[in-house]
């Protein structure tokens, strides 16, 4: 019998247990030796062609704009920020497959909230797959509404602007 759910299909494939929580670890600045497991990970989580590059890591990473989530020396999410205007701009949300459903996506997204408000910043925006249910759900649960501006160099598409006040 298939899955009714994403939620039911994650305790199947846990051997019909929930995922064990995650573990605290930190959220750093990633530096120039971590381009090789930011790389991986983001091979691992996009599937396709969605994902960044290792040249557009590379980039991000001498900028200063990739923040890693990591715990017990294990690199589990990476969420790249970039201001843009008066707001924040999410480029890349990717959590590790083997650690999704653990609240990391949602402890990035909230780090991102925090950067905000400590820069001033007035929102955070960032584009999210629209074949992806599951994406967009998970963003509309955080307050993230569709908005019909775009930033500056992005193409519409499969990709919905999504945007959420910083309060």
């Amino acid at each position: 019998m298939a899955p009714r759910s994403i939620s039911e299909a994650a305790r199947l494939s846990a051997g019909g247990r929930p995922p064990p929580p995650a573990r605290r670890g930190i959220i750093r600045l990633a530096g120039p030796a971590d381009l090789d497991a930011v790389a991986a990970l983001a091979d691992a989580a996009f599937d396709d062609a969605r994902g960044p590059g290792r040249e557009e890591l590379r980039i991000s990473i001498g900028r200063g704009t990739v923040n890693l989530l990591e715990a017990d020396g294990e690199l589990q999410g990476v969420i790249i920020l970039e201001p843009l205007d008066d707001d924040l701009f999410v480029v890349t949300l990717a959590v590790a497959p083997e650690h999704r459903r653990r609240g990391l996506g949602r402890r990035l997204i909230a780090f991102a909230e925090r950067e905000a408000r400590c820069r001033g910043l007035g929102s955070i925006h960032l584009y999210a797959d629209r074949r992806s249910r599951t994406g967009l759900a998970f963003y509309e649960r955080l307050g993230f509404r569709s908005t019909a501006e775009a930033a500056p160099g992005r193409i519409g598409g499969d990709e919905v602007p999504l945007v959420r006040a910083v309060l």
